[in-house]
């Protein structure tokens, strides 16, 4: 047996070696997940369903959880609340009034919210029965009858899920409703009605259609007696679903149980938190049914991929063994960085040899990349160190300022001390400790500094007229945006007016948007058309301080916001910065 081995040629040899260690091996080995694929598949899906089971149960208890907060809002709102203090019944129509619209807002096309007012509220007995409407406020008699309502009350101000039936046209039908007890937050234990979120099944199909992803599966939300809160499908709320035993008493889990000659996948889990399960059956032939099929395809087509590979793999092994061989010393030997010693193949068609050359040139890109990632790290840190540098010579000169404005107060040099003060400041809230935005606040006793060294600058005087809202001073803004605009009304506007110049700062919150305005009474005709021209770039080499201003507005705040020009109301141009409103609506 050895020595008729041994005499086979090499395509022969190899063609026994195949069929010994890759074919035989694939077809036991086919045998065997073929045995054990369908358990397999039933346990995977079986987790993954139980898994997206989870998700969805957190959604779930979320949308109770926000049943909560909405519902304790309602409870603590003056609509809800007043109605303990109505006086006659012209007061009580108009708090009805109130209170419908108010409760008719968290109404939207899936659940209804009503509010009913016990028989106690004799002021408000004109209202609408609940047989005249699906949501709103309602006055109901003889509420204390209803067993729902004494758990409400039981309750103690939580709210409680209950199935009851909902009386809508055309056709009455069981709704999973979320009551909960209004109570007044002066007394605490009197009641002023009760809230009811009716048609919550639609609310929570939603969330169960997203496990719905097999043929004939059964998706349920239950209750702790197992009764249907909601399901996909055909509407069975308040009906009562079978869990089989093995699951009856544990937490979550998966099990396959026999029911009507079918077998079907069980999946369960229950929330401590709502004290709702989810239940979930697929048949097994829904899991299975589609894989046997493509299992059969597979079959068939590693059979084909098994006498193929006999075919053609006699024939192509001696291309591929010497070049293979020579990739992967390439691939051995090579260093990223280091001096390359492969040459390349000679030219020829040869797949694996254009590959290896292919892998040559990259290997030399690879290199390429890495010697200039290192120049470009040196550069880097040295534009750093360089950045750092130029950072202290502001500072220096700022602390320099410091010092010269103490010594001239010693020595009583009061007009040259404020200069160098408003200089100082200058300085200091341009660098802002590098922050790119600062408060208005900052920004305006930056813009009066500079306006202060004008006045001292120029041999012609102004007036300024400062009108800021408080609320506006503690927004934030690009630094140093307001001196450009300042100075352009100075130079261009007011400086030709010798002392009959005149300046207004103002600074006014505007619904959404905080607008800060400077205008003068320039000496010459305005033309705020052919400014915002230049806002906008029509025009080429002008304006470049008010685009930077626009510019870095709108690389803050976005495109709604910004710089623009119009007629002021004091016969000059009138720049308008218009920036967000940050401010919440309570402070």
């Amino acid at each position: 047996m050895r020595r008729w081995f041994s005499n086979l040629k090499l395509i022969q040899k190899l063609l026994i070696l195949m069929m010994i260690f890759i074919l035989v091996p694939l077809l036991c080995l086919d045998w065997f997940i073929s045995q054990k694929v369908e358990s397999t598949a039933t346990d995977q899906m079986g987790s993954a369903t139980l898994e997206l089971m989870k998700m969805n149960h957190v959604s779930v208890d979320r949308i109770l959880s926000d049943l909560d907060e909405a519902t304790e809002k309602i409870m603590i709102s003056q609509e809800v609340q007043s109605i303990a203090n109505v006086q006659n019944e012209n007061d009580s129509l108009e708090r009805h009034k109130s209170l419908d619209s108010y409760i008719n807002r968290y109404t939207d096309n899936q659940v209804r919210y009503m509010f009913l007012l016990p028989e106690s509220a004799k002021l408000f007995s004109f209202f609408p029965f609940v047989d005249y409407s699906n949501n709103g406020v309602f006055y109901a008699e003889h509420l204390s009858q209803f067993k729902w309502y004494q758990a409400a009350r039981d309750a103690k101000g939580k709210g409680i899920l209950v199935i009851e039936q909902m009386n809508e046209r055309p056709v009455p039908h069981n709704s999973t409703m979320y009551i909960r007890d209004m109570n007044s937050i002066y007394t605490g234990d009197s009641t002023l009605g009760v809230l009811i979120v009716a048609n919550l099944e639609l609310r929570f199909q939603t969330l169960l259609r997203a496990l719905n992803t097999f043929d004939n599966m059964e998706i349920y939300l239950l209750n702790e007696q197992n009764q249907v809160l909601s399901n996909v499908g055909e509407s069975m709320v308040g009906a009562v679903e079978q869990i089989p035993e093995e699951l009856d008493h544990i937490g979550s889990g998966v099990f396959i149980a026999k029911e009507k000659k079918h077998s079907w996948l069980y999946a369960v889990d229950r929330s401590e938190e709502s004290k709702t399960s989810i239940l979930v059956k697929i048949p097994l032939d829904s899991l299975t049914g589609q894989q046997q099929v493509l299992q059969k395809l597979i079959h068939y087509l590693m059979i084909v991929y098994v006498i193929i590979l006999l075919l053609v793999s006699s024939y192509f092994i001696r291309s591929f063994l010497k070049p293979l061989s020579r990739l992967a010393r390439l691939t051995f030997d090579y260093e990223p960085g280091e001096a390359q010693r492969a040459r390349y193949a000679p030219e020829s068609r040869n797949e694996i040899l254009l590959l290896n050359n292919k892998l040559i040139e990259m290997t030399n890109r690879l290199d390429r990349m890495i010697h200039e990632k290192y120049d470009l790290e040196l550069r880097q840190k040295e534009i750093e160190l360089s950045f750092l540098h130029s950072q202290i010579n502001p500072h220096l000169l700022y602390n320099t300022l410091d010092s010269i404005y103490w010594r001239t107060i010693v020595e009583n040099a009061e007009h040259s001390s404020e200069m160098i003060k408003d200089l100082s400041m200058l300085l200091r809230i341009g660098l802002s400790r590098g922050k790119m935005l600062i408060t208005i606040n900052e920004e305006m006793a930056h813009t009066e500094a500079y306006i202060r060294l004008q006045l001292k600058r120029y041999d012609f005087q102004f007036e300024v007229f400062w009108d800021i809202e408080e609320a506006a001073r503690q927004q934030t803004i690009p630094k140093v945006v307001l001196q450009p605009l300042v100075e352009n009304a100075i130079i261009h506007g007011i400086k030709n007016m010798e002392n009959d110049g005149k300046l207004w700062i103002s600074v006014q919150i505007v619904g959404e948007v905080v607008e800060i305005a400077i205008e003068d009474n320039g000496y010459k005709r305005p033309e705020p058309e052919m400014l915002n021209a230049i806002i906008n770039e029509q025009y080429k080499n002008k304006g470049y301080g008010i685009i930077n201003v626009h510019k870095r507005i709108r690389l803050h705040f976005g495109e709604p916001y910004g710089l623009s020009y119009r007629l002021g109301q004091h016969e000059g141009i009138r720049a308008v910065i218009t920036i967000p409103n940050h401010t919440k609506p309570d402070e």
